[in-house]
């Protein structure tokens, strides 16, 4: 396990990497990283060329994996090892504490998102192929296509909204003047709940800000675009044939809560929105 030899005119006793290994735990390539980044030391045995650690490594080694676990990077760790003392490592760990406070946000803002999703999925379940009418929480809807056609200067990042910040979704929009004709016109965009909007800041000359108090809402699951006739004829069966209106009060909104790709065809599960 342990051999000596002499460097600089003195006596030291060594360790090959494979012991290090075993009994920190450590696998020998996190070792070497832990070299490479200037944490820890070896020195070479210049017959054989083995790399060889002194026993001074082993608490150094033990810090790193100490402040690793509590996940600092390898620069503050490299930064409490070597340079600070008792002061300023105590500054460190508040500037850890900060950190870790605003991934502690990140992850509450993402458990909300996740959260979200799966009761929409859940509500779909309940209510697929019924209709109610429900207050709408606001959406801010970026258009960006007319039937499948980009609109010139609607790229994404004319909306003013960062939408890597949000959980987007596809949403359609059918206007209602053209359901029943040989085209319907529609639109495709990016949406995102208006209240989890942080500074209130987008292009409001670009960005449709939807809010209804009161629609009728459906969910359906279909293979065929929005555009076919056989999503109006779906939605036709649950508002028109149970008599709930005889024309549409509005234009239909679409918000994709899913799509599943089955043998190649697409599957698009949405909440239909007919504000009133």
């Amino acid at each position: 396990m342990y051999s000596f030899f002499s460097y600089k005119g003195g006596m030291s006793m060594k360790e090959k990497i494979g012991t290090i290994a075993r009994y920190t735990g450590l696998p020998a390539h996190t070792i070497k990283y832990y070299e490479s980044m200037g944490l820890i030391d070896n020195i070479r045995d210049e017959q054989s060329n083995y790399r060889y650690y002194e026993l001074n490594q082993r608490t150094i080694i033990h810090e790193c994996v100490h402040y690793r676990k509590l996940d600092f990077s390898i620069k503050d760790t490299k930064y409490m090892i070597k340079e600070a003392n008792e002061r300023q490592a105590i500054d460190c760990f508040n500037k850890h504490l900060e950190d870790l406070d605003e991934k502690i946000h990140e992850l509450n803002v993402l458990y909300e998102m996740v959260k979200q999703s799966k009761e929409e999925l859940q509500e779909f379940i309940e209510k697929e192929n019924e209709w109610y009418v429900e207050k709408v929480d606001p959406m801010l809807i970026y258009w960006q296509t007319n039937g499948v056609e980009w609109m010139k200067g609607r790229e994404l990042d004319k909306a003013g909204i960062d939408f890597d910040q949000y959980d987007t979704r596809n949403v359609a929009r059918i206007n209602k003047h053209t359901i029943g004709s040989q085209k319907l016109e529609y639109q495709w965009g990016r949406s995102v709940d208006a209240k989890s909007l942080k500074d209130n800041m987008y292009n409001r000359e670009l960005v449709q800000y939807f809010s209804c108090k009161r629609a009728y809402v459906t969910f359906i699951k279909v293979d065929e675009a929005i555009a076919s006739g056989k999503v109006i004829e779906l939605l036709n069966q649950i508002f028109i044939q149970n008599d709930v209106f005889k024309t549409y009060p509005n234009d239909i909104y679409f918000k994709r809560l899913k799509m599943v790709v089955s043998q190649d065809k697409p599957v698009s599960y949405y909440k239909v929105i007919i504000p009133l």
